[in-house]
């Protein structure tokens, strides 16, 4: 193959893009993904609103209240968890998923931790 199959190729100026990060945790069970999310989460938290509470969907059965009074995510000056949380429970629909995520962007959230979407692909 040539350069000329292709048409012409052009390398433009790599420049900084305001996106939005998904990041993704993989894992067997208790590995430690809810807890490695919650810590991301403050973490961006922290970085692009400080002091201000981040949005966590759970569909593990409450699973992240269980770090709701850890020192790590007890927040200093606001009442209770570094966190708020939605228990999203059955039906685990597309529809359900972007239910819960568009009432956390009208709530204000500006970091969304989601454990798990994996039971939406059911």
């Amino acid at each position: 193959m040539s350069v000329a199959e292709f048409g012409k190729i052009v390398f433009e100026e790599a420049t900084r893009a305001k996106v939005m990060a998904r990041i993704g945790y993989f894992g067997p069970s208790s590995s430690g993904k809810s807890l490695s999310g919650l810590r991301c989460a403050r973490r961006l938290q922290e970085i692009i609103e400080p002091g201000k509470k981040f949005a966590v969907i759970d569909t593990e059965h409450a699973r992240v209240h269980l770090y709701a009074e850890e020192p790590e995510f007890k927040h200093p000056s606001l009442d209770g968890a570094w966190f708020r949380v939605y228990s999203l429970r059955a039906p685990y629909s597309p529809a359900h998923y972007i239910a819960a995520i568009d009432q956390a962007e009208r709530a204000g959230a500006t970091v969304l931790f989601i454990d798990s979407i994996s039971h939406e692909w059911f």
